[in-house]
């Protein structure tokens, strides 16, 4: 397994002024919905997701490697998700699914406030989030399908249970609407947008 651009290096610096930032922003931020004790920056989220779903050129490839980490530095102030995804973040996009064939999935089972499933959507992947508090599964449900997320809507846009909580198994087994809403009472877990 190649190694990721998470386990050779991170403009730390660059990240944390930008989370320290984002502290103080007080429109349109995910932050503003709700005091969440524990929540995630924005900002590190985006980065760590990033450097942790790509890999590392490698020393062989100290260009590229440059590349990667400056995206990083671009794709990290919360300019570049403000008003919709910028240019960076598009790239970002772009290159994540590259590597695996098609948008890997994310699973984040303690999502909380919902910052590293917000993320992760925004970087173009499937993403999973649950969490065992009923305050936090309604949280980082507006956080992945409220109209704060700026970026486009998907129509899959729903709460899905666990399989196992619904009495389901096998991946083509569909649960009617009642049993979903039973079953996400249930379990609290949900698929991002």
């Amino acid at each position: 397994m190649r190694k990721r651009l998470i386990e050779y290096n991170l403009p730390l610096a660059d990240i944390s002024e930008a989370s320290a930032r984002e502290k103080n922003i007080c429109h349109g931020h995910s932050s503003t919905l709700h005091i969440w004790w524990a929540r995630r920056s924005l900002a590190s989220s985006r980065a760590t997701a990033f450097a942790a779903l790509t890999d590392d050129p490698g020393p062989d490839h100290p260009k590229e490697r440059e590349e990667l980490l400056e995206l990083i530095k671009k794709i990290t102030p919360w300019e570049a998700v403000k008003d919709g995804n910028s240019e960076d973040i598009e790239r970002a996009r772009e290159l994540i699914p590259k590597q695996y064939g098609r948008p890997p999935r994310v699973l984040d089972p303690f999502a909380g406030g919902g910052s590293i499933s917000l993320e992760a959507l925004r970087l173009g992947c499937e993403t999973y989030a649950g969490d065992y508090n009923s305050v936090a599964v309604f949280i980082g449900k507006a956080t992945l399908c409220g109209k704060k997320a700026k970026r486009p809507r998907s129509p899959n846009c729903s709460v899905r249970p666990a399989m196992a909580r619904a009495g389901l198994s096998g991946s083509s087994a569909r649960p009617s609407p009642s049993a979903c809403s039973t079953a996400a009472r249930r379990s609290n877990c949900w698929r991002g947008c």
